[in-house]
C-alpha cells in the first residue's frame, strides 16, 4: 500500500512540476537578473530600501532621523549569496535619492572595517568631526 500511494504522489508531483515550469523559470530569472527591483518603505522617522531576491527580502539599508534632515544608516545588509553584485551600492544610492544629508559609523559588527570605509568612500562619505557623512 504504501508503494501505490507513494507512486501516486510521485505522478501528482511530476504533473505539478511540469505545470509550473514557466512559473520556476520566471522565479530563477528573478533571482540572477542583474538589476534587482528595489523597492521603498518609507515613515516619519526611518527609510528601509529592500530588495527581493526570489521570493524573499534578503537585502536592506534602513536609516532614521536623528534631526532635522539629518538621516543616520542602521544597516545595511547584503544577502552573502548576493553580495559582490553592486546591490549595496544600489540600496544605499536609493537612500542618497531620498534625504539630503546622510551620516554612518562603519564597523558595527563587521571586523573588516577597511571594507566598509571603501565602500562608503565610494558612494561619496567624507570623515567629518560628526563621523562619516553624504551631504546633497
Amino acid at each position: 500500500m504504501q508503494n501505490q500511494l507513494g507512486s501516486e504522489m510521485n505522478i501528482k508531483i511530476n504533473r505539478k512540476n511540469a505545470m509550473s515550469t514557466s512559473f520556476a523559470t520566471q522565479l530563477l530569472t528573478q533571482v540572477e537578473k542583474k538589476d534587482p527591483e528595489i523597492k521603498i518603505n518609507q515613515s516619519d522617522r526611518s527609510i528601509t530600501a529592500y530588495c527581493i531576491h526570489g521570493v524573499c527580502v534578503m537585502s536592506s539599508a534602513s536609516a532614521d532621523l536623528v534631526a532635522e534632515d539629518k538621516w543616520w544608516i542602521s544597516r545595511v545588509f547584503v544577502h552573502p549569496k548576493h553580495r559582490r553584485k553592486h546591490i549595496g551600492t544600489e540600496l544605499v544610492k536609493t537612500l542618497q535619492k531620498l534625504v539630503p544629508y546622510l551620516q554612518v559609523t562603519p564597523g558595527g559588527y563587521d571586523t573588516k572595517r577597511s571594507v566598509q570605509l571603501s565602500f562608503y568612500k565610494s558612494l561619496g562619505f567624507v570623515k567629518t568631526a560628526e563621523g562619516w557623512v553624504w551631504k546633497k
